[in-house]
């Protein structure tokens, strides 16, 4: 059986190893004060395991199991690595952490372009795999407000969705058709979406498969912020 010095100089080592992580420090989500660190494509984010584990059952369970004295660590804190890319992990821990920011900075409709979409749908989509069924209602409602059902709001919000591409609606479609019907009223969100990519013409739906698969390479592969 060890003794309680054995287990300190194990936990030393063990921390002492961690500086030689194949990851960097995030610049937008690093809290000083936080005591768990996630990583995801190279980056680390230190956040709170009680605000991950508030927000999320799935968390909660993950982070209730006792972990090992030969966990990895990082200034006290215990690195647990996550399978989602960077961006994903980045947009996902933002918006846990400073919800009301996040909202206000990707879920205006007049904010709606490329880059808040893509934001919006990478957050959606964890939200449902991490049941933050409350951060998930509210991310559907603002996709709502640009893609509404109602024929007469539809033409209303038109210029809500200037800033978008074809792009931007297959890339929408392409996401949320799979996994959407686990979602809030998905189908009724995909019935504009649809009508928006049935409207366009053949090399604009060429060049947005092109599109897809650029945001998709985007999402598998970014290990450094995009935004801030």
């Amino acid at each position: 059986m060890s003794s309680p010095s054995q287990n300190l100089l194990t936990a030393m080592t063990a921390e002492q190893d961690s500086e030689f992580l194949q990851w960097t420090k995030s610049e937008d989500v690093w809290y000083e004060d936080g005591n768990i660190i996630l990583t995801a494509g190279g980056v680390g984010y230190r956040v709170f395991r009680g605000i991950l584990a508030h927000q999320s059952p799935i968390f909660a369970d993950m982070l209730g199991i006792p972990q090992p004295v030969s966990a990895p660590t990082y200034d006290g804190c215990v690195v647990v690595s996550m399978p989602e890319s960077a961006s994903e992990m980045l947009y996902f821990l933002q918006a846990l952490h400073d919800t009301v920011r996040f909202l206000r900075k990707y879920c205006s409709p007049r904010a709606q372009d490329s880059s808040t979409i893509y934001a919006i749908i990478l957050v959606l989509q964890l939200s449902a795999k991490y049941e933050v069924s409350h951060l998930e209602a509210v991310l559907y409602t603002a996709l709502q407000d640009v893609f509404p059902t109602q024929a007469d709001k539809f033409h209303e919000t038109l210029a809500l969705r200037e800033k978008l591409t074809a792009g931007d609606f297959f890339f929408l479609a392409n996401t949320l058709c799979p996994s959407g019907l686990a979602f809030h009223d998905a189908e009724d969100l995909l019935v504009p979406i649809f009508l928006l990519c049935a409207h366009q013409d053949l090399a604009q739906i060429i060049s947005s498969t092109v599109s897809i698969t650029t945001l998709h390479h985007r999402a598998s592969s970014s290990s450094t912020s995009r935004t801030s």
